[in-house]
């Protein structure tokens, strides 16, 4: 649902003014986001993928606190593709950089082991090993409860 007027001068959702225009583009471009969002959700799904940012140091961010308006998430999803598409989708709405990126942590399940994690492209990866490289899991691949693609 769009946010229409025919009488104001200011959007009803927001109130931010029209300047003679019949949509807020503010409004309009959230509800995109929250659509895109919730098509990619599922309730019961297989997932939890959490999405978060942070600030840059190299702008004179803080690095420990979110970015500004941007709000973390944890989201329920079906499938690995469905993940890297939500984060892509938070990552894009929210206009991030690659160092503004910290989100992509996939668990099976709510909050168990992680079993892979997005990186700012929309990839994925084993979960972080120490010293030790990581490979891409493929987004359609079955993923075992270790990380790695079956």
């Amino acid at each position: 649902m769009t946010c229409t007027t025919t009488n104001s001068n200011t959007c009803p959702a927001c109130g931010l003014p029209l300047f003679g225009e019949t949509t807020c583009e503010l409004c309009a471009r959230d509800q995109a986001y929250e659509a895109r969002i919730a098509a990619l959700t599922a309730p019961f799904g297989e997932f939890t993928v959490r999405l978060a940012s942070a600030g840059n140091p190299d702008f004179g961010q803080d690095p420990r606190r979110s970015m500004p308006g941007v709000p973390r998430r944890m989201i329920q999803v079906a499938t690995l593709r469905a993940a890297s598409d939500a984060c892509r989708a938070y990552i894009e709405h929210h206009e991030l950089g690659g160092g503004n990126w910290t989100g992509g942590e996939v668990w099976r399940g709510i909050g168990r082991k992680a079993v892979a994690q997005i990186s700012y492209n929309g990839r994925a990866w084993e979960p972080s090993k120490r010293g030790g490289q990581r490979r891409e899991i493929s987004l359609d691949a079955p993923v075992s409860a270790a990380g790695a693609s079956k």
